[in-house]
């Protein structure tokens, strides 16, 4: 048991409102917090540490990422920087020349062709430069790919293959298969890729906690499975107390939870059972979001229903009922509507097992659904970095309806508690960036970008909040984490800059110089 003093620093428990001088730490829990006319306890301090007059607040959380689909991104292509069809062929020809490559699969993600004017992704620009190499692309989004002849043919796929429900084999008018497949259709791919090598995958998630202990990052809920749950006891019985994980499951693992007893909250404070990940629909990118009307600039486009609204609702009453909180995709206003309908069902189960259901990503509502967001126990979880990225294409797929994208100040105002994230490897995992994308509103960052509907823009101070506090009450914990308060964790962040009395445009000067977990220093590393 370790004892530490923190003093001479700016520390702010949550709010701006109040600041404390020093703070105790005993056993990786907060003990005190005090102000200089306070007595510091008379305690036996292993290390008595000055900050510097600093500025110190509680660590972030990432409310959505994907951990081993991030780690799996170190070794693969990175197409996020393409600006054009051409660039994007250049980037994979070079990775392919140089790079590990598994098997002799190309594999490669993050590309956006919302952003191409020299044209879109099809089978044939990969075939001239991969005429005998499979290629498979994920784009930024996730909710679509991009794979050559080769590959295709690998995965059994071709112009008869039925589409499956919930997706989409993409065909020109002709019947010829294009090479894009959208969201279940790349599950028939999916299944075909090679997998991953078990050390290679360690490194990767060593790696990935390296970058999220330098954004400040102490806690994650990752939307994965049974794999990423497996893997994450074995990673933290070899390095232990590295990262807070919360672990949510697939809805085909459902009666699996159910059949052996799990319910949400089981484990401890660095690995539990958050709950069940539902998908309602598709995505913005790649035009499958489902919309209650259609997408601009066509007649009958309204995006993918990706489980039939009947179902959606009764398996989502299973797992409520079950003591499985939810978390539930849901992209486009229709999509939206019908989980907040579904959830408005379940009240009973939820005070019953004391869950926090979610709704995840809610980037288009309509002003007409705000009065259904005020339910027992939800939470919505949102990633304000993609505004950085979302203002064009949103802007040219949902025309004037984007007035209510991105909706944080109305989401708010009914009460709801804000939970931010990244859904990393879409977007970055840097809550920075989050806080200056919900403050300021603007397309790449950019100061020079009118801010977009402003009248949907947080303080400061509302979105660290869902950074933080927002992020335990997704998962339940806000009674041991997300503030600096005696009894919790200490989690905590050391700030170059205090980001309560800078401006609002210098956000992205903010840096994190030091990130504690448990009151040990883990960003930089100890020597």
């Amino acid at each position: 048991m370790k004892t530490y003093m923190f003093k001479n620093a700016r520390f702010y428990p949550l709010f701006p409102d109040e600041i404390f001088t020093w703070m105790t730490v005993i056993d990786g829990r907060i003990y005190h917090l005090g102000r200089k006319k306070d007595d510091i306890p008379n305690l036996d301090y292993d290390q008595i540490i000055d900050l510097n007059n600093k500025t110190v607040l509680p660590a972030f959380g990432d409310a959505h990422l994907h951990s081993l689909w991030m780690a799996r991104t170190f070794f693969e292509a990175d197409l996020s920087k393409a600006r054009s069809l051409q660039q994007a062929l250049e980037i994979l020809t070079e990775f392919a020349r140089s790079a590990y490559l598994p098997a002799d699969w190309l594999i490669g993600r993050g590309y956006n062709k919302n952003l191409w004017k020299d044209g879109q992704p099809h089978r044939k620009f990969l075939d001239v430069r991969f005429p005998t190499r499979p290629v498979f692309l994920q784009s930024q989004d996730y909710h679509s790919a991009w794979l050559n002849t080769v590959a295709l043919k690998r995965c059994g796929i071709s112009a008869r293959t039925p589409d499956p429900a919930g997706g989409r084999i993409d065909k020109d008018a002709q019947g010829n298969l294009t090479g894009l497949l959208y969201d279940r259709a790349v599950d028939l791919a999916l299944k075909h890729l090679p997998t991953a090598d078990a050390n290679q995958l360690e490194k990767g998630v060593q790696q990935l906690v390296r970058r999220l202990h330098a954004k400040g990052i102490t806690t994650i809920h990752t939307m994965e499975d049974a794999e990423a749950f497996s893997f994450w006891q074995n990673f933290q019985q070899k390095h232990p107390r590295q990262m807070r994980v919360v672990v949510y499951f697939q809805q085909t693992e459902l009666e699996q939870l159910i059949a052996g007893g799990l319910r949400s909250g089981f484990g401890n404070e660095w690995l539990r059972i958050g709950g069940v990940k539902f998908f309602s629909d598709g995505s913005l990118g790649s035009q499958t979001a489902l919309l209650s009307k259609p997408y601009e600039h066509t007649k009958n486009l309204y995006g993918l229903e990706l489980m039939p609204e009947k179902e959606l609702r009764e398996r989502i009453r299973l797992a409520e009922c079950h003591g499985l909180g939810v978390a539930v995709h849901a992209i486009g206003d229709r999509a939206v509507e019908r989980v907040l309908k579904a959830l408005e069902r379940n009240e009973a189960c939820r005070k019953k097992f004391r869950l926090t259901s979610r709704i995840e990503h809610v980037q288009l509502i309509r002003s007409d659904l705000l009065p259904l967001f005020n339910q027992y126990g939800l939470v919505a979880s949102m990633q304000p970095i993609h505004i950085a990225d979302d203002v064009p294409t949103a802007e040219w797929h949902w025309g004037k309806r984007s007035r209510w994208a991105y909706a944080f100040r109305s989401i708010k105002n009914t009460g709801v508690p804000l939970a931010f994230g990244s859904d990393a490897p879409v977007a970055e995992p840097d809550p920075i960036k989050g806080i200056f994308s919900a403050v300021n509103r603007r397309f790449q960052f950019s100061l020079n970008e009118p801010a977009w509907y402003p009248e949907e823009r947080l303080t400061v101070a509302e979105s660290i909040c869902a950074f933080t506090q927002g992020v335990a009450q997704a998962a339940g914990q806000e009674q041991a984490a997300g503030s600096l308060a005696p009894g919790k964790q200490a989690d905590f962040i050391v700030l170059n800059a205090d980001p309560f009395t800078m401006s609002e445009e210098e956000m992205l000067t903010l840096k994190v110089e030091q990130t504690f977990l448990s009151g040990e220093r883990v960003f930089p590393e100890m020597e």
